[in-house]
C-alpha cells in the first residue's frame, strides 16, 4: 500500500522526470535529447506499474541513472 513516504517518492520521481524533459528541450545534441527523452519514459512507465500495483516505497522501482553524455 502506498503511504506517504511513497507519495514523496513518486513526487520526487515526476520532478526529475520534468527536470529531463526541460533539458531535452534545450540540449544541442540530438542523441542526448532522444536519451533524456527516453528516460523520462522509461521511468514514467516504471512508476506508473508501481502505483498501480500499490507497492510500498521499498519496492518502488530505484530512479533510472542519467544518460551520459555532452548536456
Amino acid at each position: 500500500m502506498l503511504n506517504a513516504k511513497s507519495y514523496e517518492h513518486i513526487s520526487a520521481q515526476f520532478q526529475n522526470i520534468s527536470q529531463w524533459i526541460s533539458e531535452a528541450e534545450t540540449v544541442d545534441d540530438p542523441d542526448r535529447a532522444k536519451a533524456l527523452y527516453q528516460l523520462a519514459m522509461d521511468q514514467t512507465q516504471a512508476l506508473a506499474d508501481s502505483v498501480r500495483q500499490g507497492l510500498d516505497v521499498n519496492d518502488l522501482v530505484r530512479a533510472l541513472p542519467r544518460p551520459q553524455g555532452r548536456s
